[in-house]
């Protein structure tokens, strides 16, 4: 809960930081009394939720990710030269 905080607080502006302990709090209490159908649920619903941004993220910065990995790989290959 402590990273997920401090990225959120990065992210957003800190006065909304009770929104998320709330969601935090409302997400412990459904994995204790909740069944494991419900637990499952909600894991597979945040992990989605993460791999959306993540995505979109990837997409946004595309040019950068693309240079970053060609810069990358030709210093792979001049360490294998050597």
């Amino acid at each position: 809960a402590y990273y997920g905080e401090k990225c959120f607080e990065f992210l957003v502006n800190p006065k909304y930081l009770n929104i998320y302990r709330l969601f935090v709090c409302a997400c412990i209490l459904m994995g204790a009394v909740g069944g494991l159908r419900q637990v499952w649920g909600l894991m597979d619903t945040t992990m989605s939720v993460t791999v959306i941004i993540n995505l979109l993220v990837v997409l946004a910065l595309r040019k950068q990710v693309a240079e970053a990995t060609a810069s990358f790989l030709q210093k792979m290959k001049r360490e294998a030269k050597k």
